[in-house]
């Protein structure tokens, strides 16, 4: 983060857009994911003692599906939350990734993203490019922004930041 963060719908925010990115590359790559995982720290140069937590949580079948990855996501950071740390980091890892059409379905559990679902994210996605849309769990204004002092020049990807030669 670009500060120290300490409210937790702050983190919430944060790692709910963390999970929206995720889940919009895994439809882009026609995958889903088994696992979804989520972690916060403190600092260790801080007073006081350094937290770090992570949870895992495994979906009865693998998902692309957003609402859902978000609705683990935020139970998640509640549980592993402490009210009165100052947090630099948190973060969503994905895991148990299997191709869309491989997915193998769970006897007790109907599937998850059947093919309503499946239109959903799909006209979702569309939307989102053209017409700036955002989840509602997601902050226009993210207060919480990723801190980029040391942010690498993309001169591969940004006419920009191409660097110029200049001969006198």
């Amino acid at each position: 983060f670009s500060h120290k963060v300490t409210d937790l719908s702050e983190i919430e925010e944060a790692v709910s857009s963390y999970t929206v990115k995720a889940s919009e590359k895994l439809r882009t790559q026609k995958r889903c994911c088994s696992t979804i995982g989520v972690f916060i720290l403190t600092s260790v140069y801080t007073e006081g003692n350094h937290y770090e937590n992570g949870v895992l949580y495994r979906f009865p079948v693998p998902t692309y599906d957003t609402v859902r990855m978000i609705r683990a996501a935020r139970s998640m950071v509640r549980a592993i939350f402490r009210h009165g740390d100052r947090y630099i980091k948190a973060g969503v890892a994905l895991g148990g990734m299997v191709k869309e059409d491989e997915v193998q379905l769970n006897l007790f559990h109907r599937n998850p993203d059947s093919k309503k679902r499946q239109k959903l994210m799909h006209v979702v996605d569309t939307l989102k490019k053209t017409h700036n849309l955002r989840w509602g769990a997601e902050n226009p204004q993210k207060s919480w922004q990723m801190k980029r002092d040391f942010l690498s020049p993309r001169y591969t990807t940004s006419w920009a930041e191409l660097p110029t030669a200049r001969i006198s």
